[in-house]
């Protein structure tokens, strides 16, 4: 199974565009969302039922045997964090589309770069895409994961407007001990360059955040947007993970229950963690710095392949399409993995048409290390990290 941070952290971006998208009510809808997938794809497709489940599909393999393993696993996880039994499961619909096109042509995302995502959430059910293109490693594992964790999450909180509660939660639900270690080098380098936020982050609504994406190719909005959703989920993290006291966890799982809009949110975490924001952020500081980069776990063999056979060789490419070559340099940053950094260095010598602070942006990302555009300190730490991991 692939399991990484950027499948968690797409998803969430997904999702908060879609809130914000008409069309998000026809999901779980037959007469509109399905009769729209089959328009998009023109195909009627295939259809099967898995528990709450009724699941449409456009390529040749059915994916049953995947949702129903990745439900299993996700409420799992679920049920041992909240330590709660869910609540009764009402009827969702997940569409599968093949072809990544098809996928972007029904969610209609023309403002952000939907062909960044293999999935999206939604209130009513879900979609993925199950298309492997050279800039995506992919893994609709990964995806159908999150859309079960989202959907039995508001499900559980239906009045739990707080985006950063619910993002770092379903992050920290989904998540696996190489995720946690990527996004710590990821918030070290930003607190290093002091790039991270501060308690502006606790009033981020969906809408403000989904204007970072509205401009995905200019890098200052990318790289704030990535921001946003990374540092949430490192928080939560911090507040409820599995290193923190029991206490702090069972402070949490208090503030799911109780929390309900964004304003005056700050006495109510106040009263149950006795601290203010900034406090909260000061001490989550201390603790990113002291985990410092953490282990290097080895690429799957599927991953390995991925990177090899796509992703790295298109971001050398200077011949390749300007807009897919960005998006496998951003990928390489967001995946974590010392395999490919060799690549991104080489490409600080002569980027072509890519920026450099694209570049560097993903070398920090996978290094946890700020050297910014200095070639010879990037050199010296390949040089001292080993290539699996």
């Amino acid at each position: 199974m692939i399991a990484t941070a950027f499948a968690v952290l797409v998803a969430v971006y997904v999702l908060l565009y879609l809130l914000i998208n008409a069309r998000i009510k026809f999901l779980g809808s037959d007469r509109f969302g399905l009769a729209a997938a089959r328009k998009i794809a023109r195909t009627d497709g295939e259809r099967s039922q898995v528990g709450p489940f009724t699941i449409w599909y456009s390529g040749t393999e059915d994916p049953s045997d995947l949702l129903r393993k990745e439900s299993e696993t996700a409420l799992a996880r679920i049920r041992a964090f909240i330590g709660e039994p869910g609540p009764e499961e009402k009827p969702r619909q997940l569409l599968v589309f093949h072809r990544r096109d098809d996928f972007v042509d029904y969610i209609k995302a023309q403002p952000s770069d939907f062909y960044l995502f293999d999935g999206a959430a939604a209130p009513q059910g879900g979609l993925i895409s199950t298309e492997m293109v050279p800039w995506r490693l992919g893994e609709p594992a990964d995806e159908i994961r999150f859309i079960v964790t989202h959907l039995d999450v508001i499900a559980r909180f239906p009045k739990l407007e707080v985006p950063w509660v619910t993002n770092g939660l379903n992050g920290l639900i989904t998540a696996t001990p190489r995720d946690s270690d990527v996004l710590n080098r990821k918030m070290l380098v930003s607190i290093e360059r002091r790039s991270e936020l501060g308690v502006e982050l606790f009033s981020m609504t969906p809408r403000s955040l989904s204007q970072f994406y509205r401009r995905w190719y200019e890098y200052t909005d990318f790289a704030r947007g990535e921001q946003v959703i990374a540092q949430t989920r490192s928080v939560v993290e911090y507040l409820a993970g599995p290193a923190a006291p029991e206490e702090r966890r069972d402070h949490f799982r208090q503030l799911l229950h109780e929390a309900r809009k964004i304003r005056n949110q700050e006495a109510l975490f106040r009263r149950l963690f006795g601290m203010d924001f900034e406090g909260l952020l000061r001490d989550w500081r201390g603790s990113v710095r002291s985990r410092g980069t953490g282990v290097r776990v080895p690429p799957s063999q599927a991953v390995e392949d991925a990177l090899r056979s796509r992703v790295i060789p298109l971001a050398a490419d200077a011949s390749a399409r300007f807009r897919d070559r960005l998006r496998a340099v951003r990928n390489l940053g967001r995946h974590g993995y010392v395999l490919g950094s060799e690549t991104l260095i080489d490409l600080l010598d002569d980027p072509g048409e890519i920026p450099r602070e694209e570049i560097v942006w993903s070398l920090e990302c996978i290094s946890g290390e700020p050297h910014g555009g200095d070639r010879r300190a990037w050199r010296e730490w390949r040089d001292r990290v080993p290539t699996a991991g």
